[in-house]
């Protein structure tokens, strides 16, 4: 690993111990979907990828639709994992 690397994971290990638990899963949880968006770019026709990278504004477009899937996606987690299960 190279050292701006390593540097890197230091600050982000230290701003993580600074902050609280529930900042922390915040945190995380933003990492997390970042990773997220940046796989299903990566899902994409290499085509449209060099597109993306072309165009900013569509790029950003992009991104904007895959945040909001994932948005809705968590928050149908969520709603199913309110409502109890009804044994038939």
């Amino acid at each position: 690993m190279s050292p701006p690397f390593l540097m890197l994971i230091g600050v982000v290990a230290s701003t993580l111990t600074n902050v609280t638990p529930e900042h922390q899963r915040m945190m995380l949880d933003e990492h997390d979907m970042e990773a997220k968006v940046t796989g299903m770019l990566l899902e994409m026709d290499q085509t449209e990828i060099l597109h993306l990278l072309e165009s900013p504004n569509t790029l950003k477009a992009k991104v904007a639709e895959a945040m909001e899937v994932l948005r809705k996606v968590s928050q149908q987690q969520t709603c199913n994992s309110a409502v109890p299960d009804v044994v038939k």
